[in-house]
């Protein structure tokens, strides 16, 4: 029979031991924060190609081509060949009456004949950039676009597919939000996702939006604070990842417009491309006012469910796109004389 001197010991030893097991598996159920591990630099090989303009506003790799829209010059809208070894431009086109100030960007569009979207929300134009390389104007598209009255100065279209055209914008309630519009039907677009997560105005909530109108999937992420929004247009479903970031935080952005627009903090909001896996050039805090451009551009990868893959870190700074197929960024850099880089990744 064991004394009482040896059983509380041991007593103890195994107390202590299921303690610490117990806390090991509550700790383990404990959120963490996204990770995308050690990030991968990549070096830029220059591609000979004489890029005109240094307003350059959107940039997309859609199949074989990549495409570029410059606001300051003639030569607005450039196809590029991407998909023989040596890259050149194909065709270049003149938007008809665009002005500079006019906002123009390009989207992905779900159609054999296009290659991509271009529009023109100041005009309530729109064109698709045939496969022979037209510039064919969107007509129905504009009739649909004409009966709804929002706020312009911050909308973005986003994709379209075989029923209808996404886009971004703030609406009579002043929210910022993902809409969509039945096309070749005369109805009021509906909404499918506010961004805005109270009526105090749209400003904090802004971001920018990039889709997949294959799959039905977009993905937004948010300018002021770390957020990013992976939604399932088709399905109605949104999903969230959410990051801590030092000196602000999302309900902040949710209480305080002013604080927002007297810090300028950009987190995502520049370009997203949305694949098989989601892309998204982030900012992490950057103040664009208070400092001089950064020296690379930062491309955080995340699954089709939001899962934080890899971080790329490119060795010049501009406009990028993705060619998920090949494994390949293009960067174009802002200032009076633009250079197009290519940068390899490697495919998971």
């Amino acid at each position: 029979m064991n004394s009482p001197k040896i059983i509380l010991p041991k007593f103890i030893a195994y107390s202590t031991l299921a303690i610490a097991i117990c806390s090991c598996s509550m700790a383990s159920k404990q959120p963490s924060l996204p990770s995308f591990g050690k990030a991968t630099e990549l070096k830029g090989n220059a591609i000979n190609l004489d890029i005109v303009g240094f307003s350059m506003q959107s940039a997309i790799v859609s199949g074989d081509y990549l495409v570029t829209l410059n606001a300051d010059t003639k030569e607005t809208i450039a196809v590029i060949d991407i998909d023989e070894n040596e890259i050149k431009k194909l065709r270049t086109f003149d938007i008809p009456n665009f002005r500079e100030s006019d906002r123009a960007s390009l989207f992905s569009i779900k159609d054999k004949e296009y290659i991509c979207g271009v529009s023109i929300f100041d005009k309530n134009v729109y064109y698709g950039i045939t496969k022979d390389l037209r510039l064919e104007e969107l007509k129905s598209l504009k009739k649909d676009m004409s009966r709804y009255f929002y706020d312009y100065s911050w909308a973005s279209p986003v994709m379209m597919d075989d029923s209808y055209f996404y886009f971004c914008g703030a609406g009579d309630d002043n929210v910022f939000s993902l809409y969509r519009q039945k096309v070749k039907h005369d109805i009021v677009p509906e909404t499918v996702k506010r961004f805005s997560e109270n009526n105090q105005g749209c400003i904090p909530f802004l971001g920018k939006a990039g889709g997949n109108p294959y799959k039905g999937k977009i993905v937004f992420g948010y300018r002021y604070f770390k957020k990013v929004l992976f939604i399932d247009a088709l399905k109605n479903k949104c999903e969230s990842v959410s990051f801590d970031a030092e000196g602000f935080s999302e309900e902040k952005a949710k209480n305080s417009g002013r604080d927002i627009l007297d810090s300028q903090k950009n987190y995502y909001g520049g370009d997203v491309f949305c694949g098989k896996k989601a892309y998204l050039q982030s900012f992490d805090g950057l103040l664009f006012y208070d400092s001089a451009l950064p020296q690379s551009s930062v491309i955080e990868v995340f699954s089709k469910k939001g899962r934080p893959l890899e971080r790329f870190v490119l060795d010049k700074y501009g406009l990028c796109a993705v060619d998920e197929a090949r494994g390949r960024f293009f960067l174009i850099t802002y200032g009076s004389s633009p250079e197009l880089y290519e940068y390899s990744f490697r495919k998971r």
